[in-house]
């Protein structure tokens, strides 16, 4: 895609798509580039939330195409991310990250069956343990928000023991926690009910 007359290129992360560092220490799951965070986790919808707009705009100025996926998703433009998404796929192929970026404003949009595809072929693609594990941890974002608490409770929790058993991102391995602890609150509160 071209944008600000420059060809974009696709270098980014999963997780932490634009390599910034979250308020809080569990949500940074990503590489870090800028001191000043702009984004977090919302613990109760595990939805992430733009926190300072200026930030924003700043890493939306030099964003790579596959950071745009995650970065409009992220201020809730999401028709713009879809068609923005499947562009980059059909430009430079279905590449791993943008395969869950894409996966990632499908859930938001609630289309989670086209989600659960990208997700699977993302799964599919996993060269490394943490390739694996946020392919899981996708997959469980996409399950909570379907109403699937229990099947995502085992997809983050798989995700947290794959993690744990290799070292891998502590970072990933603590916003599995944040989403395991929400799932089991949420679990309790429906057996109370």
């Amino acid at each position: 895609m071209w944008r600000n007359g420059r060809r974009c290129g696709l270098k980014l992360r999963w997780g932490n798509p634009c390599g910034f560092e979250s308020r809080h220490p569990h949500q940074a799951y990503g590489r870090i580039a800028v001191h000043t965070p702009f984004w977090t986790t919302d613990p109760d919808t595990l939805c992430d939330e733009i926190v300072d707009r200026a930030q924003y705009n700043a890493a939306f100025a030099i964003a790579s195409d596959e950071d745009l996926i995650w970065l409009l998703g992220l201020d809730k433009r999401l028709d713009e991310a879809e068609a923005f998404g499947r562009d980059v796929i059909a430009h430079s192929g279905p590449r791993f990250q943008t395969l869950l970026h894409l996966a990632r404003v499908l859930i938001l949009k609630q289309a989670y069956v086209e989600a659960a595809n990208f997700q699977a072929r993302a799964l599919l693609q996993a060269r490394t343990v943490d390739e694996q594990t946020t392919a899981l941890h996708s997959i469980g974002l996409r399950l909570f928000h379907e109403g699937q608490i229990a099947d995502a409770l085992v997809s983050f929790e798989e995700s947290r023991a794959l993690i744990l058993e290799s070292a891998g991102s502590t970072s990933l391995a603590e916003l599995s926690t944040l989403a395991i602890n929400r799932c089991q609150q949420l679990i309790v509160a429906s057996n109370q009910s």
